[in-house]
Parts: structure tokens; sequence; C-alpha cells
């Protein structure tokens, strides 16, 4: 499968009070008119990630009247935003770049987007996944963490929080030395089973 680029644009608005970079979504949400802007807090903290330093809007734009859809301040210590589905319904969902560690392990918060219903949905806790990327083919999130001995976690969004399954797959031993993809398969498929004992 070809991979499709999409293009955005972004807009960096600034006055003697605030910045504000404006995401123009157009080209992700079909002439929709949505756009998210981020603007920075007049005399926050950029390092103290207790405290938020930008308002995240997301609105659409129509006839020049614009309509407020969803609004929260948040800390970001980039000031980024990503479009990733994050849900399986293929419509692509609002990552908003929250930190990153020592290793540049990355952080965001997330936001499913819901068009039918013309909303966001916040989804608590994904903030405190590391590099997460969506399983699509098993609806499950995962990451691989970059630290002393690399790791993989396995996550499930449900509803509007994050459940962690509570499995850890090292990619390496004690010693360093590689580990067999075995562990990892032998995790996913328990996790899988489980999930189908409890739907039913």
């Amino acid at each position: 499968m070809k991979n499709i680029l999409i293009f955005f644009i972004v807009l960096i608005v600034q006055n003697s009070f605030s910045q504000t970079k404006i995401y123009q979504c157009d080209s992700i949400y079909h002439k929709k008119g949505y756009i998210v802007s981020l603007t920075n807090i007049k005399n926050s903290d950029d390092e103290n990630e207790s405290k938020n330093n930008i308002i995240f809007t997301f609105y659409k734009k129509q006839k020049n009247k614009k309509t407020i859809i969803y609004q929260e301040n948040l800390y970001s210590h980039f000031n980024n935003v990503e479009f990733k589905d994050f849900n399986g319904d293929n419509i692509k969902d609002i990552l908003v770049e929250y930190v990153s560690d020592v290793r540049s392990n990355l952080h965001y918060h997330l936001f499913l987007v819901d068009l039918k219903k013309n909303k966001l949905i916040k989804i608590i806790n994904f903030n405190k996944i590391k590099n997460p990327e969506y399983l699509k083919k098993y609806n499950l999130v995962s990451n691989l963490v970059m630290s002393g001995r690399n790791w993989t976690g396995f996550y499930k969004i449900e509803n509007n929080r994050v459940k962690d399954f509570g499995y850890t797959f090292y990619w390496q031993d004690e010693n360093g030395n590689d580990t067999s993809d075995k562990g990892y398969d032998k995790i996913l498929n328990k996790i899988l089973k489980s999930e189908k004992k409890y739907k039913k």
C-alpha cells in the first residue's frame, strides 16, 4: 500500500500578549472547516509540566462564523500537533505533544474525533503512554520505549480512558542481548484471548 502524504497549513500568529499556532485541517477532515489552535498562556512556565501553558482549541469556521467545539488548557512542551487514527474508524484523531523524557520518548494528549456528532473526546491517562502506536488489526495500543532495556507495553482505549493490561515485554535481556519476538507474541496472544473471554 502506498503511503499517502497529507499536508495541512500551520500559521503562527503573534502579538504582544501571546503566540498562537493554527492548524487548518481541511486536507484532513475534508471541507469540514475544522481548525486546531494552540495559544501560549501569558507568563506560563514552559519547563513546569504540572502547570498548563497553552490553550488548546478545536473549532469550526464556515462563512466567517467561528464555532468552538472543544477548548481546554493543557501543558505542551513543544506546542506541536499530529493527526493519527487511534480507534480504528479511519478518522484521524488529534495528538497534542505533551512532554519528552531524557531519552526522547514522547508523550501526547489524545483527542478522538467524532465527525458524526461534531465533537472531541479526550482520553484520560493517554499522556502516560510513551511513544504510542495504534495496532489497528487488534484494536490495541502498544509502544516501544527507549531505556536501559527497551520495552513495550500494551493498552486499550475503552470509552474515554486507557486500560493498561499490565504486561511489559523487554527487547533485551539483563545482559543486553536481544530477546526473541516469541515473548512479544506470547503476551499479545494472551491479551487477545482475555479480550475475547471478556466480550462473551
